[in-house]
């Protein structure tokens, strides 16, 4: 049974269903509800006369790249563009995508990630097709056999940064 207080929900800015009378909105599950309620009964949140403009993210990701030769060559030419940037590398990025991720046993392929802000796409288009492609810069091929990594002397880590 529909609660008696609902009006109607709110997707993407616009409203699904009948509008009966001007209403409130709950901001997280968009759902309206007839003037004179304060609170979601759902999720207990305070409701609203107006949703806010849904905003596009600041930052949106330009390129992923399993080359560092290849990264260096992108950021060179936004450095020449003047297009601002993020960037993003390591050998456990999956743990930033998803909070719920196991914990990893062993560290997954080197990946960099250039992150722009979505202002400067065009510019940052026009950037990127002055840089040689992927494949051209050798991307490393694919193996089920971890490199051989250097073996470092514990001296070495405790402190890389030398005072002047």
């Amino acid at each position: 049974m529909q609660d008696p207080r609902l009006i109607s929900k709110v997707e993407s800015g616009q409203r699904v269903g009948e509008l009966l009378s001007p209403g409130v909105i709950c901001p997280k599950c968009r759902d309206e509800f007839r003037d004179g309620i304060a609170t979601c009964p759902d999720c207990g949140v305070d409701l609203v006369e107006e949703l806010p403009a849904e905003s596009l993210p600041r930052l949106s990701i330009l390129e992923t790249t399993r080359s560092p030769d290849r990264l260096a060559i992108l950021l060179g030419h936004l450095e020449n563009a003047q297009v601002p940037y993020v960037v993003e590398a390591g050998t456990a990025l999956s743990l930033l995508e998803d909070e719920s991720a196991p914990e990893l046993s062993v560290p997954e392929a080197w990946e960099g990630r250039v992150w722009i802000p979505a202002s400067f796409s065009a510019r940052a288009a026009e950037a990127i097709a002055k840089a040689p492609a992927s494949a051209s810069m050798g991307e490393p091929a694919s193996t089920d056999e971890p490199e051989e990594m250097e073996t470092l002397d514990a001296a070495d880590l405790k402190n890389p940064v030398q005072p002047r």
